[in-house]
């Protein structure tokens, strides 16, 4: 196909939004996927602690085999987690002796200023007292959303949203005096670049490194007063793909495990779609950047051509290789729209075919033959 320079830019044009519009339902797609993989883990880890209950319970009811299989299990999550337990303690000494640093530096860049500027010392000491308070607020704050981080934030809204709202209130309250305290130092007639109190670090990194260590604490926490109960929960897994369906598996169990299994198979396939998504995205944004490129070579042309009436019209030859490939965007995200096709087996069937379609290389030689004009 041989278009005219306007018409070469308009086919551009209606390919980049063609892309657009796919990449717009590749990421409705994603938050679907994401959603979806949220319920299945909701879904299994409910019905895992069922499972865990009914075992604790009833434990010498169970088959031979399968009681060895938990035991030995067991044995194996017993290690992990005590190892997990460790490094918690030894992130936890990390988080809170670099805390200590930054609190001790600030403390000595408060000795040099009040000791240069006794004004700044008075007001600085005023003010003290209402950011060590106000810390001392939101890290009180920050511990207690901790407590409802991951899944137990699904049941909790209003009280999350609550706490969310006064955490932000104390953090907004404790930037404001330390602005007071910049506010303070813009006023002196030199540069205290070097000795500023570093307020920054305060309201940021101090406070991230709080939020850390009460999430720390309380996923430490978490696995000392539950301990048994996750190792087990731990050890279902492999139970879980070997024993499902098998006799002697008591039907409450049987049923939870079928589930537990065919919900990891979903988990699976998401996961390879959300993977997949997320290599298209990055292709997408490759060649729509490319296309860009061609487009304001082919402007640049224009404009010479219409600037020098004399000059001979250009036509370019586009490959059928590369019209073909472009052609496929909009049903692709015609096909993404449709709700049938948010599947993970649909979608990578999709994608799949469009591969094969038209190679990468392909698109590219298609490309690069378009610059050579006639």
């Amino acid at each position: 196909m041989k278009l005219d320079l306007s018409d070469t830019i308009k086919l551009v044009d209606s390919w980049t939004g063609d892309i657009k519009q796919l990449y717009t339902e590749l990421e409705e797609a994603q938050q679907s996927f994401n959603a979806e993989l949220v319920k299945l883990h909701q879904d299994s880890k409910s019905r895992l602690e069922k499972s865990a209950v009914f075992i604790k319970d009833k434990m010498d009811s169970l088959p031979g085999d399968f009681k060895n299989t938990i035991e030995k299990e067991k044995t194996a999550q017993e290690k992990l987690f005590k190892e997990k337990l460790e490094k918690i303690g030894s992130e936890l000494a990390k988080l809170n002796k670099e805390a200590g640093e930054i609190e001790e530096k600030n403390v000595q860049k408060l000795v040099g200023l009040s000791k240069e500027n006794p004004e700044l010392n008075e007001q600085e000491e005023a003010l003290k007292p209402k950011i060590e308070e106000a810390k001392k607020e939101t890290l009180l704050l920050s511990r207690q959303l901790a407590k409802y981080d991951g899944i137990s934030g699904w049941f909790a809204g209003p009280k999350v949203r609550m706490l969310e709202k006064e955490y932000k209130k104390s953090l907004d309250r404790l930037k404001q005096l330390t602005a007071e305290i910049e506010n303070v130092r813009k006023e002196w007639k030199k540069d205290l670049t070097d000795n500023q109190l570093a307020c920054n670090e305060i309201t940021q990194r101090w406070m991230t490194i709080q939020k850390e260590v009460a999430s720390l604490l309380m996923e430490k926490s978490e696995i000392q007063g539950n301990f048994d109960s996750l190792v087990l929960m731990a050890a279902l897994g492999p139970a879980i793909e070997s024993f499902s369906g098998k006799p002697g598996i008591p039907k409450e169990l049987d049923d939870n495990f079928k589930v537990i299994a065919k919900n990891k198979e979903k988990a699976d396939l998401l996961v390879e779609g959300l993977k997949k998504m997320s290599s298209i995205l990055g292709s997408l944004n490759g060649i729509s950047e490319g296309l860009s490129n061609i487009r304001n070579t082919f402007k640049g042309l224009l404009d010479e051509q219409n600037m020098h009436q004399a000059l001979k019209k250009l036509e370019i030859a586009i490959p059928d290789d590369t019209i073909k490939f472009h052609s496929a965007w909009k049903d692709v995200a015609l096909k993404t729209k449709k709700s049938s096709a948010r599947t993970p087996k649909i979608w990578l069937n999709q994608w799949t075919g469009l591969s094969k379609t038209t190679s990468p290389n392909q698109v590219s030689r298609g490309c690069l033959k378009m610059l050579q004009v006639r």
